[in-house]
């Protein structure tokens, strides 16, 4: 089977057409077990900050001299508890039908979970690119690239950058020399 070929087949898989002198430079997947442990690593950090709230929520009634109900939180608990649980598992089986394709012209994200979607993001309109390693992606091997390519997002009435991610690639420092 000839490159060619290889590049028409995956050309098909993920919906995209390549130009005919296009070279196909890396083709990965996010690692799974990375992208797990480090959305598990982001819910506990904002289950620490609610806890924090929560502590301080629970002063605040200790010095208003205010009863505090158990029964009335715990239950809450356990449905933040499931919110996370069902979160977590939903992004890992998305990172686990996500492809990267990285060509001399452009970086191609196609995500196939219910609904496929394919991301082009054509070189030439990349401004900025960067590396972040959590201590679990140093630990791995692993690491996130974020590319900006000047799409700005109204939140709020505030401009917000938008970012895409190359999210939990192996070897990402070699993924990040090749965009």
């Amino acid at each position: 089977m000839s490159f060619e070929t290889d590049k028409q087949i995956l050309g098909d898989l993920i919906d995209v057409n390549f130009e005919p002198g296009e070279t196909i430079k890396m083709v990965c997947q996010p690692q799974v077990k990375s992208f797990y442990l480090n959305e598990i690593r982001g819910a506990l950090i904002i289950l620490l900050i609610l806890e924090g709230v929560f502590v301080i929520g629970m002063i605040i009634a200790y010095l208003a001299k205010h009863h505090f109900d158990w029964r009335d939180v715990l239950p809450m608990l356990g449905f933040l508890a499931l919110f996370f649980s069902y979160g977590i598992i939903n992004s890992t089986k998305k990172a686990g039908k996500t492809t990267y394709v990285i060509t001399d012209i452009s970086i191609i994200i196609y995500k196939d979970l219910r609904n496929p979607r394919t991301i082009v993001i054509n070189r030439v309109d990349i401004q900025t690119k960067e590396l972040t390693r959590t201590f679990i992606d140093k630990y791995l091997g692993t690491g996130t690239i974020r590319i900006f390519t000047g799409e700005m997002r109204d939140n709020d009435g505030t401009p917000e950058k938008v970012y895409d991610n190359i999210s939990s690639v192996t070897e990402p420092e070699k993924v990040f020399a090749l965009i």
